[in-house]
């Protein structure tokens, strides 16, 4: 399968500055099988758009909202807001925690609205693509644009349940909901070659995600989220 660029994606629009090669190529290239299996039926700024391009650090892809959750639920277990040593710490390069969670929260909202346009375009489309090829148009491009939906609305309702205490019990399910259903989507996207497509995944880990998120309702469990890496 061809790599569709984010440049050439974005025609014209800088998305990312980064030399062949840097950490910030490699991001965009991982999403490429996802623009390329709408590359013939979208126009390509339409998936590209949907991203959150954080100004001068990168694009909010599923690993990194991964990492932008564990440290929301970090806050809510009571540490201070942290600038870890990994590849990606410009995720959390902010002044304070309340910049920090009103960024996320607002951009996630905006974001997630744009995905499920997209989405509900994706379902649109599905009976004009040939039958043959429907299975992996739904497992390939479907299922992920209903993870990068899922994963910012985990972040936001995450940022909402830290930002509104007399909220924080909703805003928790809502957080824990939203990544069962990508589970669930994970379920019913695959099949065939793909049936065991999400067997034994531990990098994303979902249904861990689902597990850490559902604790935070119980205080006794802070300790062990506390403890979580990255």
């Amino acid at each position: 399968m061809m790599i569709v660029s984010w440049q050439r994606i974005a025609q014209g629009r800088r998305i990312i500055a980064a030399p062949a090669g840097s950490a910030h190529q490699v991001v965009a290239a991982a999403a490429h099988h996802v623009i390329a299996a709408a590359a013939l039926l979208c126009p390509l700024p339409v998936i590209a758009r949907q991203v959150i391009d954080i100004p001068g650090r990168m694009l909010l892809m599923d690993g990194m909202c991964k990492r932008v959750g564990l440290m929301l639920m970090k806050l809510i277990a009571g540490e201070t807001l942290q600038k870890p040593d990994i590849q990606n710490k410009r995720l959390f390069n902010f002044d304070c925690e309340k910049d920090f969670i009103a960024f996320y929260r607002r951009e996630t909202a905006a974001g997630a609205a744009r995905f499920s346009a997209v989405l509900s375009r994706a379902y649109a489309l599905l009976p004009q693509i040939p039958k043959e090829r429907q299975l992996f148009f739904q497992s390939n491009l479907i299922l992920q644009i209903e993870t990068m939906l899922g994963l910012y609305q985990w972040v936001y309702h995450l940022c909402a349940a830290k930002e509104n205490g007399s909220e924080f019990a909703r805003e928790i399910r809502e957080a824990a909901q939203v990544l069962e259903r990508i589970a669930q989507a994970r379920t019913l996207s695959t099949g065939r070659r793909w049936t065991h497509w999400w067997a034994g995944d531990t990098l994303m880990d979902i249904k861990g995600l689902i597990r850490s998120t559902a604790s935070l309702l119980r205080p006794e469990n802070n300790e062990a989220i506390l403890k979580a890496g990255f």
